[in-house]
């Protein structure tokens, strides 16, 4: 189920919105398949006992289902405004953090999250809750650039809202500075800094 829009600001766009990756239901995925072969197994040594292999698939799919429901009903969403996470089958709960207020993305893999391609995001921002896991995530290190590339957007429109001379605005040197911070984590590209580096020089 994806993010409602109506839950959108006025001009607010949503950039990614996915539910946590499909590893997220290996585990139950293996129980199932470990009922289904014992029951295969009990009906070849003892067909008598099938019955219970049965019950065991049943119990362990009635198991599983909380989880698929769990696994269907969150969604990890980022807008051009924000961070979002909602979950809950019935009663929705939901995270949500302002891109301007984010102060620093890192990713965390194991080596088995990065052969699937799934790991974890941590979101540091001000305010209250400054350290926020989101997990299972579908390729992290590519998401980690995507929201730095928005964040910088976002903070580029404050600037340009408040007319280049507000008291918030970056000069030209802190923006240059910004800028290949975001060179230097991977986030830019050197033909994409040399182009939004000019950019800002023929607008100064």
């Amino acid at each position: 189920m994806g993010y409602p829009t109506a839950l959108l600001n006025q001009g607010e766009k949503i950039l990614v919105d996915s539910v946590p990756h499909w590893s997220y239901m290996l585990g139950a995925m293996a129980m199932i398949s470990l009922a289904v072969v014992a029951t295969i197994i009990m009906a070849i040594i003892q067909p008598v006992l099938v019955l219970i292999g049965f019950i065991c698939i049943l119990v362990v799919a009635i198991g599983s289902l909380g989880r698929f429901l769990r696994w269907r009903t969150t969604n990890f969403v980022l807008t051009t405004d924000r961070l979002v996470e909602r979950t809950g089958i019935i009663a929705k709960h939901g995270i949500e953090i302002p891109l301007d207020r984010i102060t620093n993305i890192s990713f965390h893999q194991t080596l088995k999250e990065r052969i699937l391609g799934t790991g974890d995001i941590v979101v540091e921002s001000a305010g209250e809750n400054g350290h926020q896991r989101f997990t299972d995530v579908e390729k992290p290190e590519k998401l980690q650039n995507l929201i730095y590339r928005q964040a910088d957007l976002a903070d580029r429109d404050n600037n340009a809202g408040d007319g280049g001379g507000g008291s918030g605005a970056l000069s030209l040197p802190e923006q240059l500075e910004k800028l290949a911070q975001l060179r230097d984590r991977g986030v830019l590209s050197e033909e994409e800094f040399a182009k939004t580096k000019q950019e800002l020089l023929d607008k100064s």
